[in-house]
Formats: C-alpha cells, structure tokens, sequence
C-alpha cells in the first residue's frame, strides 16, 4: 500500500492542535480572566478574549480537521474542482482530500500563532495573518490544476478490469493447452 499524505497531514495537525493545548495549560495559572488579543496603532487593546474560552480556540482546528474529512468525500464537493466520472472518483477524492486537509493544517498553524500571541499577550502580527491568506490562495490555485490533471489521466486510463479478464482468459487458454498435451502424451504411451 502506498504511503498516504493525509495521515501525515492529520498527524502534523494533530501535533499543533497538542501543542496549543499544552502551551495553554502550561501558563493558565498565570493568565488574567480578560486576555487581550487586538490592539490600536497606539497599543491600547481594542479587543478582549475571556480565559475560559480560551480552550475552544483549538476546537476550532479540530473542526477544521473533520471537516475536511467530511466534505472531501461528497462528491459533489469534489465537481468544484473537476467533473467526478466513476474511473476518476478515487484519484478525485484523494486529491481533494489532501488538498483540504493541507489546508486544514496551514489553519491549525494560524490558530496556534494566535494562541500563543494572546497568551503572551502580544498583538497578532498583521504580516502573520496576511502571509496565512496568501498561503492559502496559493496552495488551491497551485493543486487546482494538479487535480484536474489526475482526473483527466484516471478517465484516460485504460480499465483495469478489461485487461485482468484477458489476462485471466490467456491464463485459461494455456492451461487448457498444456493439458491437452499432457493428455495426448498419456494416450499416446
């Protein structure tokens, strides 16, 4: 079986998804009960997240993470990006399904740099977020065509299931073939 990237992709989520909750654990003790997270250009705080919410920012990823298990395996999700025939449909969802779960991940990273921003109780770096989005856009404009591609390759395919069932017949022919000629040698002596 050949390796498959989502597992790595969840994995990787996984472990940033842990990290926040570890990170947020680790300095709960000492965070106040009105956390700011977003400031003015003269540093006053605009906007305040309370401490017992802070735990479901994580949540957050990890709704991210289903969410894009779920929805690559509809495959009307899937003829956004191309026209899903039966030869295509597996290639269509693996690709898919990476190409959500990928951007699941890039997420997961945004949500841990917010988390450890507000509980260090520094402003979320406009470059950060702006670098996220464009991390993002890119990535589908990026894996769009690559997909569409492994779809058209997977209608072009030749079947699968033709060439086993000739193969198989060739196979029976000779057998037959060979026992013709054993039993010929049998009468023969």
């Amino acid at each position: 079986m050949a390796f498959d990237r989502a597992y790595l992709l969840i994995a990787v989520s996984a472990f940033t998804l842990i990290i926040m909750l570890k990170e947020i654990n680790s300095k709960w003790d000492i965070l106040p009960d009105d956390i700011p997270y977003k400031y003015e250009a003269e540093g006053k705080n605009v906007g305040i997240i309370k401490k017992k919410y802070l735990p479901w920012v994580p949540a957050a990823g990890i709704v991210l993470i289903f969410s894009a298990l779920m929805t690559s395996k509809h495959p009307g999700f899937c003829e956004l990006f191309v026209k899903v025939t039966p030869k295509n449909y597996e290639v269509t969802y693996r690709n898919v399904r990476v190409l959500l779960l990928t951007l699941a991940t890039i997420s997961c990273g945004f949500i841990r740099s917010f988390i450890s921003a507000t509980i260090n109780s520094k402003p979320i770096s406009k470059q950060n977020a702006m670098t996220t989005i464009l991390l993002l856009i890119a990535f589908v404009v990026i894996s769009v065509p690559s997909i569409k591609k492994a779809a058209q390759d997977a209608d072009n395919a030749p079947d699968n299931d033709n060439k086993d069932k000739e193969v198989k017949q060739e196979k029976e022919v000779k057998g037959k073939e060979v026992k013709g000629k054993v039993n010929n040698k049998k009468k023969r002596n």
